[in-house]
C-alpha cells in the first residue's frame, strides 16, 4: 500500500532540495550567503569549504595553497558567482566559475567544461584519506 500523496510530495520535495544543494552548494553560499545576505565574510566561506574539511578528515596535502599539495583551484567572479539550479531544472552549470583546476589540470576554462576528468576518489584508510 502506497503511503498519501502529501507525504510522497514532501520525501520527493526534500529529495529534490537535497539533490539541488549538492550540485550547487558552494555557489550558493557565495552568493547568497556571502555576497547577498552577508551572513559569512567571503574568507570565512572559503577557509570552510576547503581548509576546514581538509583538517576535519586528516588531508594534509589538501586544503590550501603551496608547494607540494594538490592543485585543486576555483577561479571565480565573487560579484556573480550564485547557483542557478531550480526544483524543476536542478543540474545546472552555476554564474560566475571562470575557471576549474583538479589536481592541477584545467577542468574548466572561461566557464567551459574542458572534458578533463583528473580528479580521484579519495577514501578513508585508517585516520588518513588517500586515493
Amino acid at each position: 500500500m502506497l503511503p498519501p500523496a502529501e507525504k510522497l510530495q514532501n520525501f520527493f520535495g526534500v529529495f529534490l532540495q537535497f539533490q539541488i544543494g549538492v550540485d550547487s552548494a558552494f555557489p550558493r553560499i557565495l552568493g547568497k550567503y556571502v555576497r547577498e545576505d552577508k551572513a559569512l565574510t567571503l574568507e570565512e566561506a572559503i577557509y570552510k569549504m576547503t581548509k576546514k574539511p581538509a583538517t576535519t578528515f586528516n588531508m594534509t596535502d589538501r586544503g590550501e595553497i603551496r608547494e607540494g599539495a594538490y592543485a585543486d583551484l576555483c577561479i571565480f567572479n565573487p560579484e556573480t558567482v550564485i547557483d542557478k539550479g531550480t526544483f524543476t531544472d536542478p543540474i545546472q552549470y552555476p554564474e560566475g566559475i571562470v575557471h576549474v583546476m583538479v589536481n592541477g589540470e584545467l577542468a574548466v576554462k572561461d566557464g567551459k567544461h574542458t572534458g578533463t576528468r583528473n580528479g580521484v576518489v579519495l577514501k578513508k584508510k585508517g585516520k588518513e584519506v588517500v586515493k
